[in-house]
């Protein structure tokens, strides 16, 4: 999966959007709903975060697609994440 086709997939929950975030080491992408963040991926890593309280007051069915996105992200290669 690449970096587009995440951002696609988890931006098409309604009122989601994504920020990108610079690190020392990595770039971090950061999906929010509303003013709270709900997840966050390493673009470069294998390491992904979902213990933000606002993504649990999300439905299942929307969890459920956050989750199963990032974790086909993070099993991806890390050359093939950049191919659009």
């Amino acid at each position: 999966m690449t970096v587009k086709e995440l951002i696609d997939q988890i931006t098409a929950i309604n009122g989601t959007r994504v920020m990108f975030k610079p690190m020392e080491k990595d770039r971090v992408l950061i999906f929010w709903k509303g003013h709270s963040p709900i997840a966050s991926v390493f673009l470069e890593d294998d390491e992904y975060r979902i213990d933000y309280p606002k993504l649990y007051e999300m439905t299942y069915d929307e969890i459920t697609q956050i989750v199963d996105s990032l974790d086909a992200y993070v099993a991806t290669e890390l050359v093939l994440r950049q191919l659009d």
